[in-house]
C-alpha cells in the first residue's frame, strides 16, 4: 500500500464521517487501534490494466486520507489487493481468498463485470458486501440475487436518457451509433435503439472491439450511404478517440457524443484533440469540479480531492472520483454500523446516501446502483481538456 500522506480536504460532505471526526477528537492516544480490512480484486495486468492501475492508486490516497484524518475514530483501514490479470477465472480465485478471510469486512472489484458475477455464489455464501466499480445493471439486478453487491458506476438507462435529450434538441432523423463489444457496449446499445425507437430516429449500428482496432473500417461502413447526423460511441477512451479520428478523416463534419467509458484523463490527448474538439460526454462535474465555482461543501471537497490526487500523480484521471467513492460508501456504513461484521455493513451500505467526489450516491432497498441520475451533466472537448456544456 502506498505510504503517502496526501493533504486531507476540510470539506467532507458525509454527515457519518464528519460526526466520527468530531467524535474522535477526545479519542485516548493508549486506546487500540482495530484494523478494518477490505480485500480488493482489480485488473492490474491484462486487458484492464490501465483502469484497474487508476483504481489502486485512488483507493490507497483516499485510504490514506481517510486515516490520517482519523475518520473511522480508532478504526485503521487498511486494503489487502489481489491482481484477477482481468482474468474471470483468477477472479474466482481471489475472490475466494478473500470471503475466506476473517479479517475482510467487505470487497472492492474493478470492472470487470465477469469477473465479478464469477464469484456470485461465494459472495451470497459468505455473505460480504461487494461495492463494483462495473457500470452494467448485470451486476447488481436481479437485487434479490444480488443482495450484498452494490455498484457506483454510471446506469446505461440514465446515460441514453442525457444522450437521447441531445438527440431531440438537435431534431436528429439518422444517427450513427459505434458501441463496445463489451457488456457495458452491449447494455449501451440496447439502451440507444429503444430510445432511438421512442423518437423515430433511424440508427446505423455498428460494434468495435476495446481497443479501438477496426475504427477506419467502422466509421467507413457508418458513412456509407447518408451520412448520419450525430454520431453516439459508447467504448472506452482509447476504441472512441480512434472512432472519432477516422470519422473526422473521411470527412464526417457533425456532432459526435460519448458514453462516460469514453472519460479519460482531464486532458484531452493530443492525437485525438482535433477530431475530439467540439465533442460532447455525459459524465459527471467531478471531471471538471476544478473550473466550477465551489458553491457547497460537496463542490469543495470534490475539488480537494481532484488537486490531492493531481499532486500526486501528476495528472488527473476521470474514473478516479468512483475509486475514492468506493472507500466514501464503505467508511459511512463502517461508522453507521454498531459492528464491522459484514452483515452490519451490508444492511448500513443499502441506507447509505452521501454526497461523493462523483455526485450524489443513494442506495436503498430496491436499487444498489448508487449514483444519482442527477449526478450525470454533459462537458464538452474544448482546445485541450474538457469544460462544462452549457446547457
Amino acid at each position: 500500500m502506498s505510504r503517502s500522506r496526501a493533504r486531507v480536504g476540510t470539506a467532507i460532505t458525509m454527515a457519518a464521517i464528519t460526526l466520527a471526526a468530531m467524535v474522535t477528537g477526545c479519542t485516548s492516544p493508549e486506546e487500540a487501534t482495530e484494523r478494518v480490512v477490505i480485500g480488493v480484486d482489480l485488473e492490474l495486468t491484462g486487458a484492464g490494466s490501465y483502469l484497474g492501475q487508476v483504481y489502486r492508486r485512488a483507493l490507497e490516497l483516499r485510504v490514506d486520507q481517510v486515516n490520517e484524518a482519523r475518520l473511522l475514530g480508532n478504526r485503521q483501514l487498511e486494503l489487502k489487493v489481489f491482481d484477477n490479470r482481468t482474468d474471470s477465472g483468477v477472479a474466482v480465485t481471489n475472490i475466494s481468498k478473500l470471503v475466506e478471510d476473517p479479517e475482510v469486512v467487505a470487497i472492492i472489484t474493478g470492472s470487470c463485470d465477469a469477473c465479478l458475477l464469477a464469484s456470485l455464489e461465494s459472495i451470497n455464501g459468505a455473505g460480504v458486501p461487494v461495492v463494483s466499480l462495473a457500470s452494467t445493471s448485470g451486476v447488481v439486478e436481479p437485487i434479490e440475487e444480488r443482495r450484498y453487491i452494490f455498484k457506483l458506476g454510471p446506469d446505461a438507462f440514465d446515460v441514453a436518457k442525457v444522450l437521447a435529450r441531445e438527440l431531440a434538441r438537435a431534431e436528429v432523423e439518422i444517427l450513427g451509433l459505434v458501441t463496445s463489444d463489451q457488456p457495458y457496449g452491449v447494455e449501451g446499445q440496447r439502451e440507444m435503439l429503444a430510445a432511438a425507437e421512442r423518437q423515430d430516429i433511424e440508427v446505423k449500428a455498428r460494434s468495435i472491439g476495446e481497443d479501438g482496432e477496426g475504427a477506419d473500417a467502422v466509421a467507413a461502413d457508418l458513412l456509407a450511404g447518408e451520412d448520419p447526423e450525430v454520431v453516439v460511441i459508447w467504448a472506452s477512451g482509447p476504441a472512441s478517440g480512434a472512432v472519432a479520428h477516422s470519422l473526422r478523416a473521411r470527412g464526417f463534419t457533425g456532432q459526435i457524443l460519448l458514453a462516460p467509458s469514453a472519460a479519460d484523463e482531464l486532458f484531452v490527448p493530443s492525437a485525438v484533440r482535433s477530431a475530439l474538439n467540439g465533442a460532447r460526454m455525459v459524465f459527471t462535474e467531478s471531471l471538471v469540479i476544478d473550473g466550477l465555482i465551489a458553491s457547497s461543501p460537496a463542490k469543495a471537497a470534490r475539488q480537494t480531492w481532484l488537486r490531492d490526487y493531481t499532486a500526486q500523480q501528476g495528472t488527473y484521471h476521470a474514473h478516479a472520483s468512483f475509486a475514492a467513492d468506493a472507500i466514501q460508501v464503505l467508511v459511512a456504513a463502517i461508522n453507521a454500523s454498531e459492528n464491522t461484521d459484514r452483515e452490519s455493513i451490508r444492511d448500513a451500505l443499502e441506507n447509505t446516501q452521501i454526497d461523493g467526489f462523483t455526485g450524489p450516491i443513494r442506495f436503498r432497498l430496491e436499487t444498489h446502483s448508487g449514483l444519482s441520475p442527477q449526478a450525470l451533466v454533459m462537458l464538452v472537448a474544448q482546445g485541450d481538456r474538457w469544460r462544462l456544456a452549457a446547457s
